[in-house]
């Protein structure tokens, strides 16, 4: 009989143990700390806006000095937005649209913009704002709210790990822009975004009058 028992009691436990999930599918720890702006991180994104589904990156292309005034230069992350229509993602459309942010404490500021096509030669010149857009501000925790992650492939230091099924602080912010502005002629979109310590997990909204959303399935972080 207590043969029997232990037989029945270290069954039990194999399969208790068979239910627990893998390390790599408990990621609590990921916060609303600072976006990770370094060149060369990447977020691969799978997006659907209306009937159109397609697959892009979003990247920090380079830290490079801008004059920000008369007196001031200031080094600034080029950071290469997703396309937000299928049509932007083509090559033959052959435009991308980049942010030009920095952090200064716990504020998340674009000073500009610029456009580049998709080997990373710029249209142009950048366009310096007169006051600089504060995109995201740690400090104001009102927008802090949990945010689901069913699968998301994380390389970063050599490693590679995938975080499935768990949930994650974030803080969403709602970015507008309009079509005739000096950044583009034809987009315009209501979207929100949601931040985290591992940079944006999902946007979603209206893009051109029409549903849109792109989730993080990668990331790259140097």
């Amino acid at each position: 009989m207590p043969r029997i028992i232990y037989l029945f009691y270290f069954a039990a436990l194999a399969f208790l143990s068979s239910c627990v999930p893998a390390s790599d599918d408990s990621f609590d720890e990921v916060g609303i700390d600072n976006i990770p702006l370094k060149t060369g991180n990447k977020w691969i994104y799978e997006i659907t806006r209306g009937g159109e589904s397609f697959t892009d990156s979003a990247e920090i292309l380079d830290f490079f000095p801008y004059q920000i005034d008369e007196l001031t230069n200031r080094y600034l992350y080029q950071y290469k937005d997703i396309a937000f229509t299928f049509e932007m993602s083509e090559f033959t459309y052959d435009t991308v649209f980049v942010r030009l942010i920095e952090y200064e404490g716990d504020k998340l500021i674009q000073y500009g913009s610029e456009k580049r096509d998709r080997s990373g030669f710029i249209y142009g010149e950048s366009v310096i704002f007169i006051t600089p857009e504060v995109i995201l501000d740690h400090s104001d925790d009102t927008a802090v709210e949990e945010l689901p992650v069913n699968s998301l492939l994380i390389n970063q230091n050599g490693y590679s790990r995938t975080v499935k099924d768990t949930i994650v602080n974030c803080v969403k912010i709602n970015h507008v822009l309009s079509s005739g502005s000096f950044i583009t002629t034809d987009l315009d979109y209501n979207l929100n975004f949601y931040y985290t310590e591992l940079g944006v997990l999902k946007i979603e909204g209206i893009v051109n009058s029409s549903a849109f959303s792109a989730t993080a399935v990668s990331c790259t972080l140097k």
